[in-house]
């Protein structure tokens, strides 16, 4: 039996509770829960990725799942309008959608939602405005959302909802527990930088397999305080895979990673 024929039998098992008084969703999430665990170890095993190593899958059903929603918004899109223009895909478009996350605070759901609130409300209200007093009512729309953004970064970076919690002090909800707000992390002890020159980041032959891909291949070079150094490629060449083993997030299939001695 497959993991996906596993979720549809233990998904109906507890739809048939639908009728009953009390409907057990406990059940129904660690039955989702299960689930999907085993399509990830399922995936896993098909990738070829290490059995303790399931991030990779993960990240590529969840990639998988996004693209099967954008092109399914795409085809409605294209479905309903009859015509498919570019303006909603513009780079412009995505600065917007990244600006309303800002704006309501990505660190909780209801803060995009909220922030996408606010943008469009403001947003239709510049545009009603801004014509009777200027012929640019464009650029000096863009300025505002300019000085919003500068606004917002110095002032209130976890977004709208961080202003709800200073004039409402008291706990941060996050997650299922309530943080008190003097729970907060203290500041780092300021430490002294290293002079110019001194060895940073050394990086010798790290290699990374996936069996058998190799997404970094004896890969070598020294960093230095003072430097600036990048690291760039094509798609696919193992830049964030070389980020990972020198973060220590993927493990080395070979080779060494010294930061600071």
């Amino acid at each position: 039996m497959t993991a996906q024929s596993a979720l549809a039998q233990d998904l109906l098992a507890h739809t048939g509770r639908f009728t009953d008084k009390k409907f057990d969703w406990n059940a129904m999430l660690r039955a989702a829960r299960q689930a999907r665990a085993q399509i990830i170890a399922a995936a896993a095993e098909k990738l070829g990725c290490p059995a303790d190593d399931l991030n990779l899958a993960d990240g590529m059903i969840r990639s998988a799942t996004n693209a099967d929603v954008a092109a399914l918004s795409g085809w409605l899109y294209a479905h309903v309008n009859r015509f498919v223009s570019p303006a909603p895909f513009s780079l412009h478009a995505g600065i917007e959608y990244m600006f309303m996350m800002v704006v309501g605070g990505m660190g909780q759901l209801v803060g995009a939602v909220a922030g996408a609130g606010v943008v469009l409300a403001l947003k239709n209200l510049l545009q009603d405005i801004l014509p009777l007093v200027s012929d640019h009512a464009a650029q000096i729309q863009s300025v505002v959302f300019a000085g919003l953004f500068i606004v917002l970064l110095q002032h209130a970076r976890g977004g709208a909802l961080s202003l709800l919690q200073k004039v409402r002090p008291g706990s941060m909800r996050h997650g299922h527990a309530d943080i008190p707000a003097t729970a907060m992390t203290a500041p780092l002890p300021r430490r002294n930088a290293l002079g110019k020159g001194a060895a940073l980041l050394t990086v010798d032959g790290v290699v990374k397999r996936f069996k058998g891909l190799v997404a970094v291949n004896e890969v070598s070079f020294d960093i230095r305080a003072g430097e600036m150094v990048g690291l760039i490629g094509p798609n696919g060449a193992g830049k964030s895979t070389m980020f990972n083993l020198m973060t220590g997030t993927l493990e080395l299939s070979a080779g060494r990673v010294e930061f600071l001695g």
